[in-house]
C-alpha cells in the first residue's frame, strides 16, 4: 500500500493569494476578487479567496465567496421587512447605519478556526472538508500560515495521481477511504 501524501504537496503558497486589509470594506473586497477572478488567461479562473492583513502585514485570515455572500445578505436584511422582526437582525442594521459600512474583519473566517499542519496526510484534510463544509484550510508549519488547501485543487490533483484509487483504509480507529470523499465531491461538482 503506497503511502498518504500530505497536505504540503496540494496546498497553494500562501504568497499566490491576492491580500486585503482586515479593515477594508466589503465593497472593495468584492472588488478585488472580481479583478483576481479575471486577471487570468480566461475568465474565472484566479483564486477564490482573499488572504486578510492586519496592520503589521501578518495575515489573520480568508476571505471567501461565502463570507462575501453573508456579508451582502446582511446588507439586504436592511430591506427586508421581516428581518426586521427579529431583535438579531435589527442589531446587524443598526450597525451598517451607524458604521456606514461592513468591514472584511467582520466576515473574514480567522486563520485559527481550522488549520492542518503541513505533514498531516491529505485524508485529514478531506476528512475536515467534509465535517466543517468548508472547501478552504490553512496550511501551517510550526509557526505559521504557509499556504492554503483548497478541496477543488486537492479533488482534481488527487485524481491524476491515483485515478481514486483507495489510498488509506484505516485511519484513526474508522474505516475511511479518501476515494470516497472525491467521489463524493464528483457527484456534487456534476449535480447529482
Amino acid at each position: 500500500m503506497s503511502p498518504v501524501p500530505t497536505v504540503d504537496s496540494y496546498m497553494i503558497p500562501l504568497e499566490e493569494y491576492p491580500t486585503i486589509q482586515d479593515r477594508e470594506n466589503i465593497y472593495h473586497a468584492i472588488r478585488t476578487l472580481k479583478e483576481n477572478l479575471h486577471n487570468n488567461s480566461s475568465p474565472w479562473q484566479g483564486h477564490r479567496l482573499l488572504i486578510v492583513l492586519n496592520d503589521h502585514g501578518e495575515p489573520v485570515g480568508i476571505l471567501t465567496l461565502k463570507c462575501l455572500l453573508k456579508a451582502v445578505c446582511l446588507r439586504l436584511m436592511e430591506e427586508d421587512i421581516s428581518c426586521k422582526s427579529e431583535s438579531v437582525s435589527w442589531y446587524f442594521i443598526n450597525e451598517m447605519r451607524t458604521k456606514g459600512r461592513v468591514t472584511v474583519r467582520e466576515v473574514m473566517r480567522p486563520l485559527t478556526q481550522f488549520s492542518l499542519h503541513q505533514n498531516n496526510p491529505v485524508t485529514k484534510a478531506a476528512r475536515i472538508f467534509i465535517k466543517q463544509g468548508i472547501n478552504y484550510l490553512p496550511i501551517k508549519n510550526e509557526q505559521r500560515v504557509v499556504g492554503i488547501l483548497n478541496s477543488r485543487e486537492l479533488f482534481f490533483k488527487y485524481y491524476e495521481t491515483t485515478k481514486f484509487k483507495i489510498v488509506h483504509r484505516h485511519w484513526l480507529g474508522i474505516n475511511f477511504s479518501i476515494s470516497a470523499f472525491f467521489k463524493k465531491s464528483a457527484l456534487r461538482l456534476i449535480g447529482s
